[in-house]
């Protein structure tokens, strides 16, 4: 039960964190720690938005899987999730973002999912 509250902090933190950066400053501000701030939020809000869906998911429709094992896979793929999220956030930023390049990350990232089971 432990990974659970991990996940519903790091949502709320990142949420209001996320939120809390977008209103008060600039994404074109000159200061220099507003945009990793606001990617490390926005990652927190993703990451704990969708372990805490997948672990919902799994315990509603594969009861037979142990209770470690939801844990790990939820956690994994929010981490695969949020890191994707701020990747595009990344390349929408930089003026690098197509849809080539959204499909090699996302193929990078089903990758990494086969590789980390």
């Amino acid at each position: 039960m432990g990974n659970i509250w991990v996940w519903i902090v790091s949502m709320v933190l990142g949420g209001a964190g996320a939120g809390w950066i977008i209103i008060r400053f600039s994404p074109q501000s000159e200061k220099f720690w507003v945009l990793p701030s606001a990617y490390t939020a926005i990652f927190l809000l993703f990451y704990g938005i969708t372990a805490l869906t997948g672990f919902w998911i799994r315990t509603k429709f594969w009861k037979k899987s142990g209770r470690n094992e939801m844990y790990r896979a939820s956690a994994r793929q929010g981490l695969f999730f949020g890191l994707m999220s701020v990747a595009v956030l990344t390349l929408l930023s930089e003026n690098l973002f197509s849809w080539w390049t959204m499909g090699l990350l996302f193929a990078i990232f089903i990758l990494l999912e086969i590789y980390a089971r």
